[in-house]
């Protein structure tokens, strides 16, 4: 896949699988990928994607804690990943490859800066919100 393609795969994750208007995933599917399994260690891993929800009342706890707790990702080989910010309409896409993986690569940080290059008051309101039983409630996905 090129860059473009991980880029509209990840719009179309973040517009909860509706493309061009058209609905191309089962309503609530992505709901069901940001929902944590039940054995997750704190809330990290939904079906297939990397959550950053965790403990509301220990947000040192989550997988990326200086980031909202609607973030999730897809992580792929040797640090690569896609990373969806619904409160913020935002992906990022990073492709570059780390010898070791994240022990080299950190994303959280890099993340970090993407987020705080943004409108500061875009980025107060996400890290305030609240996920939901998987989501977050009241965020309206571009495209639907």
């Amino acid at each position: 896949m090129t860059p473009r393609d991980w880029m509209r795969f990840g719009l179309f994750i973040q517009r909860d699988g509706v493309w061009d208007g058209e609905r191309l995933l089962p309503e609530g599917w992505v709901e069901y990928c940001r929902t944590p399994t039940p054995k997750a260690p704190a809330g990290m891993y939904g079906a297939h994607w990397w959550l950053n929800a965790g403990d509301p009342n220990k947000p040192e706890k989550r997988w990326m804690p200086s980031l909202p707790r609607d973030v999730f990702a897809a992580r792929g080989y040797q640090g690569q990943s896609l990373t969806i910010f619904p409160s913020l309409d935002l992906v990022v896409l990073r492709l570059g490859l780390s010898s070791n993986g994240d022990r080299y690569w950190d994303l959280e940080s890099f993340l970090k800066g993407v987020m705080d290059s943004l409108d500061e008051a875009a980025v107060k309101t996400a890290m305030e919100a609240e996920p939901a039983s998987g989501g977050l409630a009241g965020v309206t996905m571009p495209g639907n």
